[in-house]
Formats: structure tokens, sequence, C-alpha cells
């Protein structure tokens, strides 16, 4: 995907996470929203007899409290854990509750990433059956995981992120399928004229941004009118590439996440004669012909949003060509991981060999000290100022690993350009410790770096009540669980500071780079604790002492639509001042929401269709205490205003 693909994706998903409460992704287990800034919640000393806080139904089991006998108390990492397999269940309706056999289901691990959270599909998919039922087993258990559910005559839908407890199961509830919009459409050439055969292909950005498996390609060809459609299209970013012969290609990138009031999305493609090429000779700083670079050449055509993009490489003797383009200028990228240009570059589709000169890549030698014996194993990751125009050549990796170096702790870290880096180094029984700052430049090739290795302090303390592996994350110290964004664009533990408290609730984080943090623990079916300002020094151990864990109450109940009817879909947003959680309601409009710290909530609910989102919403205010269920009405009435 070009760079121009990639900033318009994340200008559209953040827009999208912007529109308010009705869009933010549903993230039952790990989207309780904690204590707001600045409520240092540690508690003072407690007695052994530990208070039981309420779940889903009243206090937690005994096990899980750690009281069974000859339960281990040690904390343990979370990735060395190996939790017991868990499995899923779910059921696939459409609109009118109906349910929709057929449908195939894809379980996947999802993972916190800037600014996407990262997606690993698993191989246990499954299709529902004709009472719409589906059964996921075995799942990972503990960990943080998705679904994507998808069916021919439906648009796709991604529901995430849930945790089910190893050796436990969970039902997901009725999952609701739309039909999702229609994307229709001209193809014509110049004139006007429609053109016959030409080919519309979709790409699913989500898909690819996350990394996530690639989806079957999607395809249509236009009439003998140059008309075309294509249908069931989620609320998502995708790529449409139209193309025909003889003609030069475009794409656009359309972001559909506010759908449209009858379903339909127009988008028409102006096609080019393809009468031009571009010719090259790349030469490098010794005018040496350079073999194996990919060229890409790209055009955006501002009147119809959509660009041009296509791609070559250079032979053994430094040449290429890229045929098939539409007269006029276009912009140059070449990529490699041994050359750059150091200026940008705009050529015409002229048909005459441009000569293009390139500088060899930059890199930095590092070398590792500590107080003792260095690390034969090591990481390094580095981290650009991409302000400074600073990042890897041709798609190189940020985090290179080292394994015998000579001279021991010594390493190269090449396919860099000009601009301001730093380094972190990851070693088993260190902290990750990151470099001052690199300079590189076409006047300073090569930078050397010392790296003293830090081993890092401790953060140690006690849950109570004792919830067995209960998560322990360290942030950095500005980390804001109450802001909006945390549901769609989460913030994972700095440098993977995370632990599982034992069968007493005492944990213990190692390893921890010298700073300020806030310590967040997420038991099961109680809501979330945060501590602020937990200062780590290097090579000190820092005891927060014993944590009381707050008890939750439940909130409960129906959202009706203007009508007076129950309505599937809606999304539920409920918020206090120290506390956010979001929900949706199944088929019948009904909703739960657990592990809620005691406090005054607003209840906001909106359609899962953002068009009827921009038209409808319901409010209604609850009071949660703790131990308690209480129920709430919401009914849906027209907006008085257009949400922000």
């Amino acid at each position: 995907m070009t760079s121009r693909t990639s900033l318009l994706f994340a200008v559209g998903a953040l827009a999208l996470a912007l529109l308010g409460g009705a869009w933010w992704l549903l993230r039952p287990e790990v989207g309780s929203r904690p204590a707001g800034p600045g409520a240092a919640l540690q508690a003072p000393p407690a007695t052994d007899e530990a208070p039981h806080f309420a779940g889903d139904a009243g206090a937690l089991p005994e096990r899980e409290l750690g009281a069974a006998e000859g339960a281990s108390s040690t904390p343990q990492p979370l990735a060395a854990a190996g939790p017991a397999p868990a499995h899923a269940t779910g059921r696939v309706i459409d609109r009118t509750g109906a349910p929709i056999g057929g449908a195939h289901v894809t379980p996947f691990l999802s993972g916190p990433g800037q600014p996407y959270r990262t997606r690993k599909d698993l191989s246990i998919a499954v299709n529902s059956g004709a009472d719409g039922r589906f059964d996921l087993s075995p799942l990972p258990g503990g960990t943080e995981l998705g679904i994507e559910v998808e069916h021919p005559d439906r648009a796709p839908l991604v529901r995430e992120t849930f945790v089910v407890g190893a050796g436990e199961s969970r039902d997901l509830g009725d999952i609701l399928l739309e039909d999702g919009l229609l994307l229709l459409g001209t193809v014509s050439g110049p004139g006007g004229a429609p053109i016959e055969g030409a080919e519309i292909k979709l790409l699913d950005l989500q898909r690819e941004q996350r990394g996530a498996a690639p989806a079957p390609v999607r395809s249509a060809r236009t009439d003998a009118e140059g008309h075309y459609t294509l249908e069931h299209l989620a609320l998502r970013q995708y790529q449409f590439d139209a193309s025909a012969e003889g003609f030069a290609p475009v794409t656009i990138v359309l972001s559909l996440v506010l759908g449209t009031a009858d379903g339909r999305w127009r988008q028409d493609f102006a096609l080019e004669r393809a009468d031009g090429s571009m010719l090259g000779l790349v030469l490098d700083d010794r005018e040496q012909p350079v073999a194996g670079i990919t060229v890409r050449v790209s055009q955006r055509q501002r009147a119809q949003n959509t660009y041009r993009l296509l791609t070559s490489a250079t032979g053994d003797d430094g040449r290429f060509s890229v045929p098939g383009l539409a007269s006029g200028s276009y912009d140059v990228e070449l990529q490699s991981p041994h050359v750059y240009l150091d200026r940008p570059l705009s050529l015409p589709a002229d048909g005459v060999e441009h000569v293009i000169r390139v500088l060899p890549s930059l890199s930095v030698a590092g070398q590792l000290r500590c107080s003792g014996p260095l690390p034969e194993d090591f990481s390094v990751r580095a981290r650009p100022d991409s302000r400074s125009g600073a990042g890897m050549l041709g798609g190189g990796e940020l985090l290179r690993p080292f394994h015998g170096t000579q001279p021991r702790g010594a390493f190269v870290f090449e396919g860099l350009r000009p601009g301001s880096y730093r380094f972190e180094v990851h070693a088993g029984g260190f902290a990750v410790t990151t470099s001052s700052d690199v300079i590189l430049g076409a006047d300073v090739p090569r930078a050397d770096l010392i790296v003293d290795l830090l081993r890092g302090g401790s953060v140690s303390g006690r849950l109570l009540p004792a919830p067995a592996g209960a998560r322990v994350e360290l942030r950095d110290s500005d980390y804001d669980p109450s802001l909006s964004l945390e549901s769609t664009f989460p913030t994972p533990p700095a440098h993977d500071l995370v632990v599982a408290a034992g069968a007493d609730g005492r944990f213990r984080l190692e390893h921890v780079p010298p700073g300020d943090y806030t310590l967040s623990a997420r038991p099961e079916g109680a809501p979330p604790l945060h501590v602020r300002d937990v200062r780590v020094a290097d090579e000190a151990d820092t005891d927060v002492g014993t944590l009381e864990l707050p008890r939750g109450g439940t909130l409960f109940g129906n959202v009706m639509g203007p009508d007076g009817r129950p309505r599937a879909a809606v999304r539920l947003s409920v918020s206090s001042a120290n506390h956010q959680q979001q929900a949706v309601t199944d088929a019948e409009g009904a909703f739960r929401m657990t592990a809620l710290p005691p406090g005054e909530y607003e209840v906001v609910a909106t359609p899962g269709n953002l068009w009827e989102a921009l038209q409808f919403e319901g409010h209604a205010h609850a009071t949660v205490v703790a131990d308690k269920e209480q129920p709430v009405l919401v009914t849906l009435s027209e907006r008085a205003r257009p949400p922000h």
C-alpha cells in the first residue's frame, strides 16, 4: 500500500474514532473504563480477611480468590502462564432476529498496536448452523480475541475485543449482520464515453492495515453502458481499482464509515488513454547502475480524488520501464534497503530515459556496556523521528535480533534514511534501555553508539481480594484510561510490562526501566484499578503495598426505538466522572453491563447504523451501587442537532 493510501486510511480511521461513543469498538472485557486522571486508588493496608466483590452474580467463587489448598501464590508473566484452552459460542442473526446459517466465523488474536490494533487469524474458523449458532474451540484462554463474521449475502462484521478465561466458555450473544452498502457507478473514457468490460477491484484496507489474512478478491465488470455494482460493503475503508484494456488504471480510497440514507454509494471513474511511458536509469554515487530496485510512480487526480499507481523494477543494467501511463508528470519513489533519493522526484511520462542518482543507505554501529557479562542474545528496535525524515529503507524491520556478535554486545543497524533516531535494546535480565539521539545525514553516513544497559527496578504489591490471574500492567505516567479513543486505539503497556497476579494476589514486575508509571490491575468480573505516580529507580524495588480492588455493580435494561419497539444492534455508552464502558443490544433490544464502579452514570444509546445514528439517539441517567443490579430503559428519539 502506498504512503498516500496509508495516510488516507489513518485519517479515516481517526475520523471514525472521533464520531462519538456510538462507534467505539465494543470491548466488553478490556474496555471497562477506569478511574480518571489524578485518582490514586492505592488502598490502606488491609487484613488477610479479604472482602468479596461482585461480578455478574455476586462474589467470585472461592477458587478464584486463591483459597484452594496448595494453590501457587507466585505471580507469573502472562507469556509464560500457558493458559488452558477456552471456547466461545454465539448466534448470527439478521435485523428481524432470524438466524443466519452458513456465516463464516473467523476468530483472531487482537493485540495492541499503534495506531491500530493488530490481528492474527486463528485456524479454527467455523460456519454457523441453520439455527445461526456457532461454537469456537479451542481458543487460547486469557488472551484478547476478536471474531470476523462473513456471509455472501451480508456485509462482514468484526466484533472485538473479548477475553475468555482459561478452560472456560463464553457466550458472545447475538451477532447482527446487515445487508450493507451498495456501491454503484459508471466507468467512462475521454469525452464521457462509457467503457464496457472495465474491471473494479476491491481491497479491504481494514484487514490489510491490521495484518490479517487477505480477504478473497472481489471485483465487478461494467456492462455495455459502463455501469457496475458491488454489494454488501461494510462500514469500513476500501481501496477500489478501476482498469480497462488500453486505459491507464486509477485508484481511490473510500471511507464508508457513515453509510447513506438509502444504503447506496455512488462512485464514478474517468479513465484516460494509456499512451505514455516512463523510462529511467538508476546510478549510485559512483556512477554505477543499481539493479533490483522497485520503482513506484504515482499521480494524484485532485478533481476526482483518485490517483494512479504503477510499479516496475530495475534490471542488471539499472534501467526500468513503466508503460501504460496517461500523459502528465508523476511522483517517483524508489524502494530499496541499500539506497535512497535525497529529495522528492517528479518525472514526465514522455518516453525519454531519465537518469536518477541515489545515495547509499546509512547505518549505526553500536556497542553494549554493563557492569557484568554482556548478553549473547539481544534485539535492537529503531525509533525513527519521522519529523526529521528518518525511517527504514525498503520497508526494513524496526526490530532486529542479534546473536553471538563479535565483539560481544556489538551490533550494526543498517538501511536507514537521514534523520534523527533512538534505539531500544531488549536483552534478558535487563530493562529495556533507550539510547540517546543519533543524527544521520549524507555527511554522516555511519554513526557510533554506546548503550549502557540498565538492570531496571521492580514493582511489587498485592491485590485484595486475591483474584488469581488478574492482569497487572504498567503504562506511562500520562496514561488516561478514561479517554474515548482508548476504546478504538488502546494504549499498550509500556515495554510489554504485564504480569499475572498469583493465587494470593501478589504480583511483581521486574526489569522496569526507571521512570514514572501508571499501574493498572484488571481482574475478571470486577472494575479495573489504577494507581498513578508509581516511581521506579534503577536496581530498586517499588512496593505499592496492598491494593483493594473496587466492588462493581450491574446495569441492565432495554432500548426502544421511536416506534416503541425493541431495537437491536444499538450501541450503549455509559460514563461517569471516572469510568466509561460500552455494550450493544441483542435481538430483543436488551443489554447488560457488569463490573461498573459505583457512581452516577449518563447512558447514551446510538443506533449501530451510522446513518441512523446521525438522526436518532437516546439518553438516560442511572445510579450504580456495588453488588446491586440497576435496571434502565432508554428510548431513541430524534436528535436535537447533529453530532459533532
